[in-house]
């Protein structure tokens, strides 16, 4: 009797296919849960620059962000970007400090890290680009 038991246990398809089922819902519920980290190149862009501003920044910087994998994995890394209003630069050297804001982040993904740290733009006015 427990040798047949053990037997139909063993054999029986679909017990099996429906233990696989069950194993691969749990699998894939705590693994979109949990938190991610991806390392990213993203673009500097400006907006509301003045026509008299020259500027010398990076064109690109790597961002490191975390979140759950489903919202990492949904986020439009295409039109992600660095967005810097001119408005608010002055001649000279500027440090721009990078943020959920200026990347437009959604509220679940955290931006942990960037490279350069010390991200600098050098806005020069169109006075100074004549006299050199």
């Amino acid at each position: 009797m427990q040798a047949s038991v053990k037997k139909s246990i063993l054999n029986n398809l679909t017990l099996k296919v429906v233990s696989f089922i069950i194993a691969y819902g749990f699998w894939h519920i705590a693994s979109q849960a949990r938190p991610i980290d991806i390392w990213l190149d993203v673009p500097v862009c400006f907006y509301t620059v003045p026509r008299a501003f020259t500027l010398d920044a990076p064109e690109k910087i790597r961002i490191n962000l975390s979140g759950r994998r489903v919202d990492l994995y949904g986020l439009d890394t295409k039109n992600l970007g660095v967005h810097i209003n001119g408005a608010t630069l002055h001649a000279g050297a500027n440090m721009v400090e990078i943020s959920n804001r200026t990347l437009f982040l959604p509220e679940r993904i955290k931006l942990i890290n960037y490279s350069p740290l010390n991200a600098s733009i050098n806005v020069r006015a169109q006075e100074q680009l004549l006299q050199s």
